[in-house]
Protein backbone atom coordinates (compact mmCIF):
# COMPACT_ATOMS: atom_id res chain seq x y z
CA UNK A 1 0.00 0.00 0.00
CA UNK A 2 1.68 3.17 -1.29
CA UNK A 3 1.35 6.24 1.59
CA UNK A 4 1.12 9.68 0.50
CA UNK A 5 2.73 12.14 1.35
CA UNK A 6 1.15 15.29 3.14
CA UNK A 7 0.15 18.61 1.67
CA UNK A 8 2.37 21.18 2.55
CA UNK A 9 0.99 23.93 5.00
CA UNK A 10 0.73 26.62 2.53
CA UNK A 11 -1.42 24.31 -0.39
CA UNK A 12 -3.63 23.75 2.34
CA UNK A 13 -5.74 26.64 1.76
CA UNK A 14 -6.57 25.90 -2.05
CA UNK A 15 -7.65 22.30 -1.54
CA UNK A 16 -10.98 21.87 -1.85
CA UNK A 17 -13.41 21.17 1.08
CA UNK A 18 -13.50 17.39 -0.18
CA UNK A 19 -9.44 17.44 -0.39
CA UNK A 20 -9.10 18.63 2.97
CA UNK A 21 -11.56 15.83 4.27
CA UNK A 22 -9.15 13.52 2.83
CA UNK A 23 -6.35 15.58 4.07
CA UNK A 24 -7.57 15.40 7.58
CA UNK A 25 -8.12 11.38 7.32
CA UNK A 26 -5.14 10.60 6.66
CA UNK A 27 -3.26 12.83 9.91
CA UNK A 28 -2.81 16.38 8.21
CA UNK A 29 -3.52 18.67 11.30
CA UNK A 30 -2.85 21.80 8.79
CA UNK A 31 -6.15 20.13 6.81
CA UNK A 32 -8.26 20.50 9.70
CA UNK A 33 -7.44 24.11 10.52
CA UNK A 34 -8.14 25.00 7.29
CA UNK A 35 -11.64 23.56 7.34
CA UNK A 36 -12.34 24.92 10.76
CA UNK A 37 -11.34 28.53 9.64
CA UNK A 38 -13.96 27.76 6.84
CA UNK A 39 -16.50 26.50 8.62
CA UNK A 40 -16.22 27.49 12.40
CA UNK A 41 -18.00 30.96 12.13
CA UNK A 42 -20.96 29.71 10.50
CA UNK A 43 -21.27 26.13 12.77
CA UNK A 44 -20.88 28.32 15.95
CA UNK A 45 -24.29 30.86 14.63
CA UNK A 46 -25.84 27.60 14.14
CA UNK A 47 -24.93 26.17 17.40
CA UNK A 48 -25.64 29.87 19.06
CA UNK A 49 -29.25 29.60 17.27
CA UNK A 50 -29.84 26.28 18.94
CA UNK A 51 -28.58 26.73 22.52
CA UNK A 52 -28.39 30.44 23.04
CA UNK A 53 -25.21 30.24 25.46
CA UNK A 54 -22.21 31.35 23.54
CA UNK A 55 -20.01 28.74 25.72
CA UNK A 56 -22.04 25.91 25.26
CA UNK A 57 -22.34 26.49 20.98
CA UNK A 58 -18.12 27.14 21.26
CA UNK A 59 -18.05 23.48 23.47
CA UNK A 60 -20.45 22.04 20.69
CA UNK A 61 -17.86 23.19 17.88
CA UNK A 62 -15.14 22.32 19.37
CA UNK A 63 -16.82 18.88 20.04
CA UNK A 64 -17.29 18.32 15.82
CA UNK A 65 -14.23 19.33 14.97
CA UNK A 66 -12.60 16.74 17.82
CA UNK A 67 -14.65 13.87 16.45
CA UNK A 68 -14.02 14.65 13.09
CA UNK A 69 -10.35 14.75 13.57
CA UNK A 70 -10.24 11.59 16.04
CA UNK A 71 -12.89 9.07 14.54
CA UNK A 72 -11.96 9.76 11.64
CA UNK A 73 -15.06 10.57 10.37
CA UNK A 74 -15.64 10.21 6.70
CA UNK A 75 -17.93 12.30 4.22
CA UNK A 76 -19.49 9.99 1.96
CA UNK A 77 -20.75 12.10 -1.17
CA UNK A 78 -23.72 9.33 -1.57
CA UNK A 79 -25.23 10.90 1.39
CA UNK A 80 -24.48 14.25 1.57
CA UNK A 81 -24.01 16.62 -1.37
CA UNK A 82 -21.53 18.69 -0.22
CA UNK A 83 -18.66 19.00 2.98
CA UNK A 84 -21.12 21.92 4.37
CA UNK A 85 -24.26 19.42 4.32
CA UNK A 86 -22.37 16.79 6.22
CA UNK A 87 -20.81 19.30 8.47
CA UNK A 88 -24.21 20.49 9.19
CA UNK A 89 -25.37 16.86 9.63
CA UNK A 90 -23.21 16.12 12.25
CA UNK A 91 -24.04 19.35 14.07
CA UNK A 92 -27.50 18.78 14.14
CA UNK A 93 -26.76 15.13 15.46
CA UNK A 94 -24.29 16.38 17.81
CA UNK A 95 -26.80 18.95 19.22
CA UNK A 96 -29.65 16.78 19.80
CA UNK A 97 -28.53 14.89 22.91
CA UNK A 98 -27.49 18.01 24.02
CA UNK A 99 -30.62 19.65 23.98
CA UNK A 100 -32.51 16.26 24.85
CA UNK A 101 -30.92 15.91 27.82
CA UNK A 102 -31.27 19.98 28.64
CA UNK A 103 -35.32 19.34 28.19
CA UNK A 104 -34.95 16.25 30.78
CA UNK A 105 -32.90 18.63 33.28
CA UNK A 106 -35.26 19.37 36.13
CA UNK A 107 -36.24 23.39 35.95
CA UNK A 108 -34.73 25.47 38.84
CA UNK A 109 -36.59 26.89 41.33
CA UNK A 110 -37.87 30.35 40.48
CA UNK A 111 -35.84 33.31 42.64
CA UNK A 112 -38.59 34.11 44.24
CA UNK A 113 -39.16 30.97 46.03
CA UNK A 114 -35.73 30.75 47.05
CA UNK A 115 -36.08 34.33 48.74
CA UNK A 116 -38.95 33.24 50.26
CA UNK A 117 -37.41 30.18 51.81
Amino acid sequence: MQTRKPVRNQIVQSLSDEELVSEISSGNISALRELHKRYASSLRTFFVRAHPSLPDADLQLQEIFYKIWNEKLTFQKSRHRSIHSWLFALARAHGRPRAEQLADASPLPSPAYIEAS
